[in-house]
């Protein structure tokens, strides 16, 4: 069995190898460099990578990388400075590294590890170089434990299992889960990640490690809040990985380590008060659900890059019947067979035409554009942000006093134990302080028109008839009826203005706030999955009763309304009034 490179691959390798000679030809001694972890294993599953990290047997790994850099100097190539990462024990951080940039490509260097941890404070001195057998029995699991030896172009497995876990689509630990886990308590969530990434079966013994209650404390005080949150965006940007991993989570009872509530303590500088009570955590999984139904209605497909292997030669993709050169994540998420039926009902309805696809609408190029707030449009973004959101639900009650400002719960919990990106906390907090407004405007203009699905298809063939009835209609009225006609006429004329207007300021005043304006619809589809929250125990059986299609229904309408009246761009309107002008109100 071989790993199959792509040119800039085999370049790059080409050139460590020779620095390695080199090495050998000045000092006698063998060097082996292999490349380690997550490479290897997506290489072999037929998926591309360019996460390169080099194991060095002989030297630290910025020893190494120094070496490198001279070499590629001698041959007249710049390249960039080598950024040194010291060791940071109580942060998990064993290993110190050295990253430098090839060809483009960022490349990690670093010693193989040996036998590091005693307990939570004890680490070996990295000048105390492991075996490859030492190195691969301490990373996290085994299919992260492979190596690909550059010299010899083969794959080594010092475990003796990480090829037939791969094959067998299991996450186990090299060592004891426990012992595996207490080394590096992020491992919790690298597991539940790449148990949903690859929908792969989590061994038992590593399900019940993670939760033991050391593990579990381990993970909370332990680990850097900035660590966890960049796993918990690599889940939730992950479409196959997300559902599977939301509901671990669930299943494992990790909210409250990931989530933490707000306090007044020393991680959070200037936080002098917490008001309000959390509310059911329950309602944040039962939302993400929803939300995952709702964003599969009017899906955003996003372009997948392919991989560059030109190599007709099988992997372990291929014997699990995966054509490794056709995507760049062939797995697929769980099946959830309740989704299945509710898309069954609502995906290319009238009822639902409007809820997910409007956000993927072009502005107009007669529209004035608002500095700063437009952008590519990224369904990623938006999905990450909604599920975040729905996960942050129950926090919503939840009001902090920091720096002297008001902060509500989720936005702190953003900001200070997640520390996700800004655009991100820029985006919950708009969605919490409008939640409540949007679901009032879609209350007032729906107030009269509580349709059912019976009742849109009928609204539809009326429409068609209007048509044909206006003139008709017009030959046959009367001058008084003329006269009543317009009066008719004029007041709902007024009346749509004036809807016209609430909506065009709401839609102007969400879009204005967020990182992209074009954004704003998916305030309305939160919305609607917070409506919908009632309805779940239904809605998890596949059932969607007319309750539920009813409110589907109205926020529909709000955004098929708001593109009729041309008010779906006046989030960059400079002025909303003046835009319109007084006509459109009379």
């Amino acid at each position: 069995m071989s790993i199959h490179l792509t040119r800039k691959e085999t370049a790059i390798f080409r050139i460590l190898d020779r620095v390695s000679k080199d090495y050998e030809a000045m000092t006698g001694q063998r060097m082996h460099l292999r490349v380690a972890g997550g490479w290897v294993r997506d290489k072999l599953l037929g998926l591309e990578s360019k996460d390169i990290d080099i194991a060095v047997d002989k030297m630290l790994g910025h020893e190494f990388a120094a070496l490198v850099k001279e070499d590629m100097a001698s041959r007249d190539v710049k390249t960039k400075p080598i950024v040194r990462i010291a060791v940071n024990p109580e942060k998990s951080k064993h290993l110190e590294t050295a990253i430098m940039n090839i060809m483009g490509v960022s490349i990690d260097f670093a010693n193989l590890r040996s036998d590091v941890f005693d307990d939570s404070n004890r680490f070996s001195n990295d000048h105390v170089f492991g075996t490859p057998y030492e190195d691969a029995h301490y990373r996290d699991f085994t299919i992260n434990a492979l190596f690909y030896n550059i010299r010899n172009n083969s794959i080594e497995d010092y475990t003796g299992r990480g090829l037939d876990d791969l094959k067998n689509g299991l996450i186990r630990t090299p060592l004891n889960a426990i012992e595996t886990f207490w080394q590096d308590p992020l491992r919790v969530l690298r597991c539940i990640r790449f148990a949903g990434r690859f929908q792969f079966k989590i061994a038992n013994d590593a399900m019940d490690a993670m939760q033991e209650p050391k593990i579990r404390e381990a993970l909370k005080s332990k680990v850097s809040k900035e660590r966890i949150g960049i796993e918990i965006v690599k889940i939730l940007e992950d479409n196959v990985a997300r559902p599977t991993a939301i509901r671990l989570l669930r299943q494992l009872n990790l909210y409250d380590l990931v989530f933490t509530y707000p306090t007044t303590s020393v991680l959070a500088k200037g936080t002098s008060d917490v008001f309000g009570e959390r509310g059911d955590v329950e309602d944040a999984f039962k939302l993400a659900w929803i939300m995952e139904w709702l964003l599969k209605i009017n899906p955003i497909t996003p372009q997948v890059k392919t991989s560059d292997t030109r190599s007709s030669e099988k992997s372990i993709s291929s014997d699990r019947g995966i054509p490794p050169e056709k995507s760049v994540s062939p797995f697929k998420p769980e099946r959830d067979a309740s989704q299945e039926q509710l898309l069954e009902q609502t995906q290319g309805h009238p009822m639902t035409s409007h809820l997910h696809a409007l956000v993927t609408t072009e502005r107009p190029e007669e529209a004035y554009a608002i500095s700063g707030m437009e952008g590519i449009f990224e369904s990623s973004n938006v999905t990450r942000r909604l599920i975040l959101s729905s996960l942050l639900y129950p926090y919503y009650g939840v009001i902090t006093t920091t720096n002297g400002k008001v902060v509500s719960g989720a936005v702190w919990i953003c900001r200070y134990r997640l520390k996700v990106r800004l655009h991100d906390i820029e985006f919950i907090g708009t969605l919490q302080y409008n939640l409540e407004k949007v679901k009032q405007i879609v209350k007032s203009l729906n107030k009269d028109m509580a349709l059912t699905e019976a009742e849109i298809e009928e609204e539809q063939q009326q429409q068609q008839q209007q048509q044909q009835e206006q003139q008709q209609q017009e030959n046959h009225i009367s001058e008084a009826s003329s006269h009543s006609t317009d009066l008719t006429s004029s007041t709902t004329k007024h009346q749509e203005g004036s809807r016209t207007s609430s909506m065009g300021n709401l839609i102007k005043r969400i879009g204005s706030t967020l990182p992209t304006g074009k954004d704003w619809p998916s305030m309305f589809l939160f919305g609607l999955g917070v409506e919908l929250l009632p309805n779940y125990e239904q809605l998890k059986q596949g059932v969607l009763d007319d309750d539920a299609k009813a409110k589907i229904a109205k926020y529909n309408t709000f955004l098929s309304k708001a593109e009729a009246y041309g008010i779906e761009h006046c989030y960059a309107w400079r002025h909303l009034v003046t835009i319109m002008g007084p006509s459109d109100y009379v």
